[in-house]
């Protein structure tokens, strides 16, 4: 159930990212990594609902950050290469 939930907000994350151009797995791997390390204290066979819940929001949360931060970056690019 764990890794359920984390391949599929994983996999949503991959496709949303996808046409950027970046190392999509390395942003995978670094997602996973802080937000388990945020939200699961004390690792088992399941999350319980406050985990869960943990885990979408950041996961949401580092998502979002990741689009604001790549459209600001396509942004300056565009500009730049306008200005040559």
């Amino acid at each position: 159930m764990v890794y359920n939930t984390l391949y599929f907000k994983c996999g949503l994350f991959l496709g949303k990212v996808g046409g950027f151009g970046f190392s999509s797995p390395v942003m995978l791997l670094r997602m996973t990594d802080k937000c388990f390390r945020k939200c699961i204290g004390k690792p088992g066979g399941a999350l319980d609902n406050s985990e869960q819940k943990c885990i979408a929001m950041c996961m949401d949360r580092y998502m979002d950050s990741w689009n604001t931060v790549s459209r600001a970056y396509n942004s300056r690019l565009q500009r730049e290469r306008a200005n040559m």
